[in-house]
């Protein structure tokens, strides 16, 4: 399973909110196992959902269910993370997602 990304590893697009919680649960959980951060993530990214804007200027390319569909294939999920095969290279990694509206973001090769 692909572990949690953490906030450095989102790279330039991680200022917001979402990354501001990694930061905080990483410095709280440390040596805790990812299921905690991964439901309390979970938590966090749904109490607020965010627009796709809002998505793009955090977090960059961001993609609609259909546009998940085209561009890569979903190995496994656990909220709020998705594995991914990217279909133009077929580069391994993660992405997160919020449930409502659904939207992917925050790619991370692996």
């Amino acid at each position: 399973m692909t572990a949690i990304p953490s906030a450095a590893s989102l790279g330039p697009h991680c200022a917001g909110s979402v990354c501001k919680t990694l930061e905080n649960l990483e410095r709280r959980h440390r040596g805790r196992p990812n299921e905690t951060l991964r439901r309390q993530l979970t938590i966090a990214v749904n109490e607020s959902p965010r627009s796709r804007e809002l998505l793009v200027a955090e977090f960059g390319q961001t993609w609609d269910p259909a546009q998940l569909q085209e561009d890569f294939d979903v190995i496994g999920f656990r909220a709020p993370f998705v594995v991914v095969r990217r279909r133009s290279d077929h580069q391994l990694g993660s992405l997160c997602f919020q449930h409502h509206p659904r939207f992917y973001f925050a790619f991370v090769p692996d």
